[in-house]
């Protein structure tokens, strides 16, 4: 079932992820993934992709400049996942080309992030190089590669002063103790000029910065980080509280009272080795989720990436009895997320 990934739709084309048939004699012997795309009305194979896909990956649809429907996949994961090579591909979904590899740009890195490009660029993140890639979305030419720790702004809170305390253009490998960034999960997503993610929290690794959302500006290269609150917790008649710098965990209860969670990492809060909801952006305004069901709302074209681009921090119930893995949808005006317990749909009346 993992690896039955449903994509999306061109015209009557359904692209979906599964290896070759058995009978096909290009099928290898530690079967590998590839996007297939399936006639609509029928169900038959239309065309099998040239290059594989990890399933770890999240391809992403768009267009080059002339109009041409494309997919940008990735390859490379855990566990020995066997397609290669590792890196990134360019696939055309036109007519007549439908499936082959317009270009490949290989790289030794795992491709565990949604693949997101503009009519110009594409983008990669490497789990634990701390770097971003820009490249040239026609030949697949690396134009640029960008530090995520060197000359970075970092905003912290400080809860005694109740303040953000800001520092700018510091190396974060330098600091006291000394931080190496990892881009979390299938946090990424971008918008305008900005690639955004959370990050991995993990004090004995020195993994961070905690508690963060960063961005880097895929032309300048600039990285900025804001740290939020991990936890609110809200009560009638009550201001909010906000919980800060402090791991937390939640019920992985299901509306039927079924523990869902099979996997001890399930029981964290969404800040180290886990897997969140893909954030969603709308109008400009991105959406993180946590597993702890706290969705943060971040101004996606803030001129400065500080306090004032976190717009708000919200819930999907209670603090301590809520848990998500949700990508929150938008259609016709209106929001749709849910939790283990609850569907939610946001909108005016």
């Amino acid at each position: 079932a993992e690896t039955l990934q449903l994509l999306d739709s061109v015209g009557e084309t359904v692209l979906n992820m599964e290896p070759r048939d058995a009978d096909d004699p290009k099928r290898e012997k530690d079967p590998w993934n590839y996007l297939r795309a399936l006639d609509k009305a029928s169900g038959k194979t239309m065309w099998v992709a040239d290059d594989a896909l990890t399933h770890y990956n999240t391809p992403m649809m768009g267009t080059l400049a002339d109009g041409t429907p494309v997919v940008l996949q990735g390859r490379g994961g855990h566990h020995d996942v066997p397609e290669r090579p590792e890196g990134l591909s360019l696939t055309s979904l036109g007519h007549g080309n439908a499936g082959k590899t317009l270009w490949r740009y290989e790289t030794p890195a795992h491709a565990l992030y949604v693949m997101h490009f503009d009519q110009k660029q594409a983008y990669w993140l490497g789990e634990t190089e701390g770097e971003h890639r820009v490249l040239d979305l026609k030949t697949g030419q690396l134009l640029r590669t960008q530090s995520l720790t060197e000359k970075a702004d970092l905003r912290t809170y400080d809860e005694e002063a109740k303040k953000y305390i800001v520092q700018t253009d510091v190396n974060l490998k330098n600091l006291t103790p000394p931080i190496n960034v990892m881009t979390a999960l299938f946090s990424n997503i971008v918008v305008g000029s900005y690639h955004y993610f959370t990050c991995f929290t993990d004090a004995g690794a020195k993994r961070g910065p905690a508690y963060s959302i960063g961005r880097v500006n895929v032309e300048s290269g600039k990285v900025e980080y804001l740290e939020v609150p991990v936890q609110v917790l809200r009560e009638n008649g009550k201001p909010d509280e906000m919980i800060w710098h402090k791991a937390q965990s939640s019920s992985t209860l299901n509306s039927r009272g079924v523990d869902v969670a099979g996997d001890a990492r399930s029981k964290r809060d969404g800040w180290y080795w886990n897997f969140n909801g893909t954030p969603t952006a709308v109008g400009g305004k991105i959406f993180f989720t946590t597993m702890l069901g706290v969705t943060y709302v971040i101004d996606g074209n803030a001129p400065v990436f500080d306090e004032k681009a976190l717009l708000a921090v919200n819930d999907l119930g209670p603090a301590g009895q809520t848990w998500s893995l949700n990508s929150i949808s938008y259609s016709d005006g209106k929001l749709f997320h849910r939790s283990m317990k609850e569907v939610v749909c946001i909108g005016a009346k």
